[in-house]
């Protein structure tokens, strides 16, 4: 697709496509998908500290523990709320492992993703965090958009990424 388009901008090469929402399922426990997950942000990372030398312009890194967190925002069924969760756990320190999927989801609720529809990406078509305690729930009702939603923070110690399962 060589050539230069109206705007005087030249594109040597098609777009890649982009992987849409569509594809991505995640899962707390392997218990199978969570449906109507409307957003999930994952932050993973560990403490770097600067350390300077007296009487020197030397800089050293101090790097701490990896660790990391994940919320999760979703509509409420008629299961009611937190379905599929036991917060109480937390309290007992019973840890949660859940999986972030990009191949192919089927959630049960958008319509069954069959092998022809996968998404194409690299090897790491999945991340694995293990170790992982609720540490917040809540809960919103929005009158504009008749919408009743809840939301979950986990905390979890380790992020693997790797093939899909």
């Amino acid at each position: 697709m060589a050539g230069t388009n109206i705007l005087g901008y030249t594109r040597t090469k098609d777009a890649n496509r982009l992987i849409s929402s569509d594809f991505a399922g995640l899962s707390l426990d392997n218990e199978g998908t969570l449906g109507l997950v409307q957003q999930a942000t994952v932050n993973y990372g560990h403490n770097v500290t600067p350390r300077f030398e007296a009487g020197s312009s030397e800089l050293y890194w101090l790097a701490g523990q990896a660790q990391g967190s994940v919320q999760i925002g979703r509509s409420v069924t008629n299961s009611g709320f937190f379905s599929g969760l036991t917060p109480q756990n937390a309290a007992q320190g019973k840890f949660i492992d859940f999986t972030l999927d990009i191949n192919k989801s089927n959630s049960g609720f958008s319509g069954a993703q069959d092998a022809a529809t996968s998404v194409s990406a690299n090897a790491k078509k999945t991340l694995t965090f293990k170790g992982g305690i609720i540490s917040a729930i809540g809960a919103t009702v929005a009158t504009g958009s008749l919408d009743v939603s809840e939301s979950v923070t986990i905390n979890f110690a380790d992020m693997v990424g790797g093939a899909a399962k």
